[in-house]
């Protein structure tokens, strides 16, 4: 059985262990990042926390307060999705993957100042007619910070989103990552899926 286990190998993404610090993750968050997507592969059932914490050192307590963070500070989504009639909950590893392409890509970030990223909020603001909240003006920054994007594409995605009468920022993030792939101003609006609130 020793030697069995010696050649037992299984699939992480290397991208990911290589380079998790320069992309601002620790070894705790690295490891639940490495647990979640390995129980997401086949994204046909909701992953519990039972699942992750088994053979592991994560308490419940923990794990939840780790899951929060993973989702502030914008290196996964959780949405939900109909299988079988049942609402289930999945999670959405694409922000992850950006900032790891961003960094294998050598890709400069937006230059901008503290002026930029005021005037931003402010025409946000002035737009939806409400105060954004602490997790919006970290998302937002996050998006000029770790994915590239420029204080002038965030108003056009904010703008896109807003005629189509949506103020969601997973909406908005949708429309920005649709402006990066295909390279044009004029990106394909997302579907409005109003079941998951997008």
């Amino acid at each position: 059985m020793n030697e069995y286990i010696k050649f037992i190998r299984i699939s992480v993404n290397k991208l990911l262990i290589d380079h998790y610090a320069k992309i601002g993750l620790d070894e705790k968050l690295t490891i639940l990042l490495i647990r979640l997507i390995e129980y997401s592969n086949d994204g046909s059932k909701e992953i519990s926390f039972d699942d992750i914490i088994e053979g592991s050192t994560f308490t419940p307590e923990e794990l939840s307060i780790l899951i929060q963070k993973l989702i502030k500070e914008n290196f996964i989504n959780i949405n939900t999705k109909v299988i079988d009639g049942k609402h289930i909950e999945t999670y959405d590893f694409n922000p992850l993957y950006n900032k790891l392409e961003n960094v294998i890509m050598n890709k400069k970030e937006s230059t901008y100042t503290d002026n930029d990223i005021k005037n931003l909020f402010q025409y946000i603001e002035k737009l939806y007619g409400r105060t954004l909240g602490p997790s919006e003006y970290e998302r937002m920054t996050a998006w000029l910070r770790d994915d590239g994007y420029s204080t002038e594409n965030i108003k056009e995605g904010i703008d896109i989103a807003y005629k189509n009468n949506v103020t969601s920022l997973s909406y908005v993030e949708k429309i920005l990552h649709s402006m990066k792939k295909e390279d044009t101003n004029e990106p394909n609006v997302p579907f409005i899926n109003w079941l998951e609130g997008d």
